[in-house]
């Protein structure tokens, strides 16, 4: 793919939801190529200035881009003190059709897609494959905002997710216990996996392989922003959506 590059005029550059100081992750723009990556062209772009959240009549545009929106919102959440405004919940459903859910976190937008990563062995890897469809949840306190968004899912290539490897987990602790953790799998207790630790450090002493962790996209066909408003009116609804991802998107004020 076309190399990572500054952004356009204009452009708002930023730091990617993901991206923690204290998880040590690289930073990044919105969109940087997910193909290739390159973790060092991430680091002298500069934060913009968060949008400021009103509390007044009905301020939500049904003329604004949704995903531009979406990053006003993530940025205003972070900038009012939010811990971790990248954490989402992301659910599926099961092959009988029950939902699951779980806490997870989103790494950046790219070409209109949601991106995050997981084990495509693990519950919601399985899930995924068979009903390639999800639903993500942003709630951010500070702000009272709130996001949800669906879509359809689809799997990073071997080579995106090769090339994501810088920003999977910085320590050589962290990678071991990625390939011994075999996440939601039934284990008989604590020194099954300290076991697995001790083997696993002599078998890879300079490196671990990523083993079946990979990188997803969602590509949104709905997007609804819930937000507090007066005591006449407690709350404001816009929804976004369309019924293809080359569609036009189509908003619609709901009741709160």
């Amino acid at each position: 793919g076309a190399p990572a590059s500054a952004p356009a005029p204009g452009a708002v550059p930023d730091t990617p939801p993901g991206v923690n100081g204290s998880r040590g992750l690289p930073p990044g723009p919105w969109n940087v190529p997910a193909d290739d990556p390159d973790p060092e062209q991430w680091r002298d772009l500069k934060i913009a200035p968060a949008t400021p959240v009103t509390h007044a009549d009905f301020v939500l545009p049904a003329s604004a881009d949704p995903l531009q929106l979406f990053s006003e919102w993530f940025k205003a959440a972070r900038n009012a003190g939010e811990t971790s405004p990248d954490a989402m919940t992301l659910s599926t459903v099961d092959s009988s059709g029950m939902p699951d859910s779980r806490m997870m976190l989103l790494h950046w937008i790219n070409d209109g897609r949601f991106q995050f990563s997981s084990y495509d062995t693990s519950a919601k890897g399985k899930q995924l494959k068979a009903h390639p469809k999800a639903a993500l949840l942003f709630y951010w306190k500070k702000t009272g905002q709130v996001v949800r968004v669906r879509g359809t899912v689809k799997k990073f290539t071997a080579a995106q997710t090769e090339n994501l490897r810088p920003i999977k987990r910085g320590s050589m602790d962290a990678r071991l216990h990625d390939w011994v953790f075999r996440q939601s799998e039934v284990i008989q207790g604590t020194e099954e996996l300290e076991q697995g630790m001790r083997e696993a450090q002599g078998r890879y002493p300079d490196d671990v392989p990523l083993r079946d962790w990979t990188g997803y996209f969602l590509t949104p066909l709905s997007i609804e922003f819930f937000r507090p408003m007066s005591a006449t009116v407690n709350a404001e609804r816009l929804r976004f959506s369309r019924r293809r991802a080359s569609g036009q998107w189509i908003a619609e004020r709901l009741t709160p």
